[in-house]
């Protein structure tokens, strides 16, 4: 589960949701060498996470980010990851500069719509 190594990074993903998915090729492909594993909520391994650390229903609806003892939600899991990609990535750490409450709102409609518009696996 979560080593003792805090730069071991966890992200927590919809494994149903064809955009996670997407999202979650995208990343491994960008965050190679980088210490990130990536856990379907639906696994075993993510059913023992979201027991573990209390988390419900978020991770239907959230992406979850475990690093340094910290756990990040929706936008501030993005901005997190973020940090790691590659500078074209970037522009859309221009996000930060958006209230929180926006931001999450933004994720959440997205995150709502999801299955409609892009589909499950």
């Amino acid at each position: 589960m979560l080593k003792n190594n805090s730069t071991q990074k966890i992200i927590l993903f919809d494994g149903i949701c064809s955009l996670c998915n997407f999202a979650i090729a995208n990343l491994q492909r960008n965050l190679q060498n980088q210490n990130y594993k990536f856990i379907p909520s639906q696994s075993d391994e993510g059913l023992i996470l979201i027991e573990k650390f209390k988390l419900g229903d978020i991770t239907n609806n959230s992406i979850v980010l475990f690093y340094t003892n910290k756990i990040y939600f929706r936008s501030d899991a993005i901005l997190k990851i973020l940090d790691d990609m590659p500078s074209i990535y970037k522009i859309f750490k221009l996000a930060k500069y958006l209230p929180k409450f926006v931001r999450d709102k933004l994720y959440d409609i997205i995150a709502k719509y999801r299955y409609f518009l892009f589909g499950k696996i």
